[in-house]
């Protein structure tokens, strides 16, 4: 096994799971994919009431997929497709950042 092969063996597997990539995340997410084996899997379009719509949600070089979901009457968003692919990962690590700015009830 070449040095390059044996590197990209031995790189630590993440699952990163977030709401959405925002702009100003983009780069970071290139950095981690490069450093690591990562996937990004985001569980929002970006309709979160604070975020900005018109600044959109990103994608960029680094391996990503946008889980669809609905929201329920309370609000709650629910994303189906997520709880089956943490399940079937074969990771070292998942990583969750979810962000929920809304006041408390």
């Amino acid at each position: 096994m070449n040095e390059a092969a044996g590197e990209r063996a031995n790189r630590i597997r993440a699952l990163f799971v977030s709401n959405f990539c925002p702009h100003y995340r983009v780069r970071t997410y290139e950095t981690l994919a490069r450093k690591m084996d990562v996937r990004f899997l985001f569980v929002s379009p970006g309709d979160e009431e604070y975020w900005d719509p018109r600044r959109g949600v990103q994608r960029g070089e680094f391996p990503h997929e946008y889980l669809r979901g609905f929201h329920l009457a309370s609000g709650l968003r629910v994303t189906p497709g997520l709880v089956s692919r943490l399940w079937r990962s074969d990771v070292d690590l998942i990583f969750m950042a979810l962000a929920d700015r809304s006041p408390c009830r």
